[in-house]
């Protein structure tokens, strides 16, 4: 079960976006990252196509997700499993997943049960180019 900041509903809306391709589009899910963990974020969604769309304090953040995978993922200037890395340490980020939106690149191919591994072993040694 989601925390009250954590809820499906077809029919609520982001405030606004600077995404122009998201507009019109209504999210499925929307939260907060302070209360809800980025990993099990994903797990929740990675089953279907689409992108979470993050408020950072710093930037906005898109992760795009399609069949379980992390196919991309956007953060300050950041990209991969390093603009993940950078989402998953914000504490006070409101998020949105929007469905059926497609990245039109891919910086990371990452099964959404190997996020939390993965960021493990990113941090201890820093190389981000063993995981691309």
């Amino acid at each position: 079960p989601c925390p009250s900041s954590c809820h499906t509903s077809p029919g609520a809306s982001v405030p606004s976006t600077s995404k122009p391709w998201l507009k019109g589009i209504k999210p499925v899910m929307e939260g907060a990252l302070q209360e809800f963990e980025l990993v099990k974020i994903l797990l929740l969604i990675g089953h279907r196509e689409g992108v979470l769309k993050i408020d950072g304090q710093a930037s906005e953040g898109l992760i795009f997700v399609k069949d379980r995978l992390v196919v991309d993922a956007f953060y300050a200037g950041r990209f991969g499993i390093e603009a993940l890395a950078a989402i998953d340490s914000l504490t006070n980020a409101p998020f949105a997943f929007f469905v059926d939106v497609a990245s039109p690149r891919s910086s990371i191919s990452l099964e959404v049960t190997e996020v939390q591994n993965m960021l493990k072993m990113f941090r201890e040694n820093r190389q981000p180019n063993n995981f691309y």
